[in-house]
């Protein structure tokens, strides 16, 4: 079972799938009213294709960058727990979880690094295509 880390209201949020703003169909208007957008950001990893939205899998020694966005939360101890339940890993959410919200090592321009939330995916990678741009407004 996995519990959600307790909330750190200093960690911007990093979004790589159907909540950038960038992306079509794209939910930023769940993020727009609540949060404003810092910057294009990555994570070292790898981004799997799980049909209509991805799952990133962290690694913090992979060559592979999966692109993103990060964000600042106005009122995180709020915003947290409503995209916990969204991204279905809420205390009220079935489990097992398909995602887990977790502090990830964030880089952004000039090889700056820092930490942000995101949405880990929890899953099994066996038969899961991934996404070789690691970007999901850029789909291969």
């Amino acid at each position: 079972m996995h519990v959600a880390e307790p909330v750190d209201s200093t960690l911007p949020l990093f979004v790589y799938g159907t909540l950038r703003n960038d992306v079509e169909p794209n939910m930023a208007h769940l993020l727009e009213p609540v949060a404003d957008l810092i910057g294009a950001a990555s994570v070292r990893g790898r981004l799997l294709d799980l049909g209509s939205y991805p799952g990133l899998v962290s690694d913090p020694v992979a060559t592979s960058l999966v692109r993103g966005q990060l964000w600042r939360l106005r009122d995180p101890l709020v915003t947290l727990p409503a995209l916990d339940s969204y991204e279905g890993c809420g205390p009220g959410d079935a489990l097992p979880h398909e995602y887990a919200r977790r502090a990830l090592r964030v880089e952004t321009g000039s090889d700056r690094v820092t930490r942000a939330w995101g949405y880990e995916f929890l899953g099994s990678e066996a038969g899961l295509r991934v996404l070789p741009s690691g970007d999901y407004a850029h789909l291969d």
